[in-house]
């Protein structure tokens, strides 16, 4: 198999390439993509996030009236991890109460009953609406970015050893 080497003044000639140099630069590739997604994907959220607070304009406070516990569907019971604390908001947008029953859960309980947090509504759909501080969403962001750090570093660190030892 032909591969290029480097000749010099920028240019490259092909010479023989052996399967355990395909094999590097595939692992290097593969790594290499997964680090670029894991960093597209929190970027992607938080665009969206910035997008919806820049378009719902009006700004109320939601009252946290109820947290259900509700589980992972598994197939298995793996103990407390396997419970999620999903919030249930009040709020008052358009001259009516809504209530707005959570998707998201986080496995800790970071909300408590009758807690105010500051929330922006969709004016042309007040059922629509963001938390103007999401503590889940600044921790999947961030979970995310490390995963892409790591994956960043490895592909770097695979390039340099096997450029150095192989």
């Amino acid at each position: 198999m032909l591969r290029p080497v480097y000749a010099g003044r920028g240019f490259f000639i092909f010479g023989r390439c052996d399967v355990e140099d395909l094999v590097s630069a595939i692992l290097i590739a593969v790594f290499g993509f997964v680090a670029v997604l894991l960093a597209v994907i929190p970027s992607l959220m938080i665009k969206a996030r910035r997008d919806k607070l820049r378009k719902y304009l009006y700004e109320t406070e939601a009252e946290v009236i109820d947290i259900r516990q509700e589980r992972f569907k598994t197939g298995y019971d793996y103990g407390p991890h396997t419970r999620l604390f999903v919030p249930v908001f009040r709020y008052y947008a358009g001259g009516q109460e809504i209530i707005h029953h959570s998707r998201v859960g986080t496995s800790e309980n970071i909300y408590s009953i009758g807690q105010r947090v500051p929330v922006r509504v969709d004016p042309y759909d007040p059922r629509k609406f963001v938390l103007v501080n999401s503590k889940p969403h600044k921790l999947a962001t961030g979970i995310l970015y490390a995963i892409s750090a790591f994956f960043l570093l490895a592909t770097i660190a695979s390039a340099l050893i096997l450029n150095r030892f192989g």
